[in-house]
């Protein structure tokens, strides 16, 4: 081991990563809520925005819109789920929530 070299015991290392995932699991939340209040798509059936969702798998955040024709939608313009995953950046860049 270097003089540099830092041994993080056990204990330390689980809460670090319990927090991360914490703090993930919040920002995808948020970015749920932000995706269903800023679409900018009439949406009849409402399947469109229940769709939005997201996913925390180890240290890895996932939004998304699961519906077959939301990247459809997007690409004539209209915004399904860009404005959350852009949200969600700047939230976890900045340490916002």
């Amino acid at each position: 081991m270097s003089r540099r070299d830092v041994e993080i015991p056990e204990e330390l290392r689980r809460k670090i990563a319990e927090a991360v995932r914490e703090r993930l699991d919040e920002v995808g939340r948020a970015a749920v809520e932000i995706a269903k209040e800023t679409g900018s798509y009439h949406d009849v059936t409402g399947r469109l925005r229940a769709s939005n969702t997201y996913s925390v798998d180890g240290m890895c955040l996932t939004i998304e819109n699961t519906a077959p024709y939301a990247e459809e939608v997007e690409s004539r313009g209209k915004v399904v789920i860009t404005t959350a995953v852009l949200e969600a950046h700047k939230m976890l860049n900045e340490g916002k929530i």
